[in-house]
């Protein structure tokens, strides 16, 4: 049987672990709240941006759309770069395990129809599994915070611009954890494409509404230059997006280790008085049989 001074001393440290993730739990819901400032114009603008561009994409023959604007051309797949997102720290729930679990089965299935892979890691998780699994990885960051999002977004866009454009890579793949899809995402940015949403648009709309613009097919630097800025902001975007999935899983974390703490304590407490009351009456009962015996 325990002592009374074991139990105290486990619940006063399980108390102190209590205070410890409680005050996480609230730190990333503040970090949480900051990054959906951000976040929520980003998605609208982006949102805005994307059906822009849908629309100019129906106007073009994807051919002639290929020949003129270099981020929609299309060649035979050889060499894949995918950009992974992960943490650097963890008590963040399966937010790491997600990414890492998606990216090992997709880069297995890659390489056995032989395509070759490099990889860019954000984050500590994604770097040390990369590592262990003898992947290629060319560029390798700390992870996304608020603070170096806009900066890095940039950096990685023009290398993505570089590298697609100068045929070192057939496609670029981004991989993360989306807060907005709820659900681990591998999509391709490059080379682009919107031919899902117009033959989505087609199928919800009978009568397709005519734009307001019209589009000189011998000038279209402009245009040209509309899809590199979608591109850009779709880069910022799943950063910005992963990143609130991260403090999002940690806090949910946090708030269910500080809920599993308390039921301890509360089990601890229990046993405490239990054991407390065992040997009052212990004494009790000695006492009155020791009353007995002197009469």
């Amino acid at each position: 049987m325990q002592s009374l001074f074991e139990i105290k001393r486990k619940i006063k440290t399980i108390e102190g672990i209590k205070k410890v993730v409680k005050a996480t739990s609230l730190i990333a819901n503040t970090r949480l709240q900051n990054i959906f400032s951000k976040f929520n114009p980003l998605k609208i603008y982006s949102d805005s941006l994307y059906s822009c561009c849908s629309d100019i994409y129906k106007h073009f023959n994807p051919f002639v759309l290929q020949e003129k604007c270099p981020l929609f051309t299309k060649r035979k797949t050889l060499k894949l770069l995918m950009i992974v997102f992960t943490s650097d720290k963890g008590l963040c729930g399966s937010y790491n395990t997600k990414v890492i679990d998606r990216i090992s089965s997709e880069s297995k299935n890659f390489i056995k129809i032989g395509r070759k892979l490099h990889f860019i890691s954000f984050g500590r998780f994604a770097k040390d599994f990369l590592s262990k699994a003898n992947r290629e990885v060319i560029k390798s960051y700390s992870a996304i915070t608020l603070a170096n999002f806009e900066t890095l977004s940039n950096e990685i866009a023009c290398f993505c611009f570089d590298s697609f454009l100068s045929k070192l890579y057939d496609e670029i793949y981004v991989v993360y954890n989306s807060h907005e899809k709820n659900n681990v995402i591998m999509s391709k940015i490059l080379p682009m494409d919107f031919s899902e949403s117009t033959e989505k648009n087609f199928a919800e709309n009978t009568i397709f509404r005519k734009s307001d613009f019209e589009v000189d097919n011998n000038d279209i630097s402009i245009i040209r230059n509309i899809f590199e800025k979608f591109f850009r902001f779709n880069i910022s975007k799943v950063m910005i997006d992963s990143l609130a999935k991260e403090y999002f899983e940690r806090m949910l974390a946090m708030q269910q280790s500080t809920k599993n703490a308390e039921e301890l304590i509360d089990d601890l407490i229990l046993k405490y008085n239990k054991i407390r009351q065992f040997r009052i009456t212990r004494e009790m009962l000695e006492i009155i049989s020791s009353a007995e015996a002197l009469k």
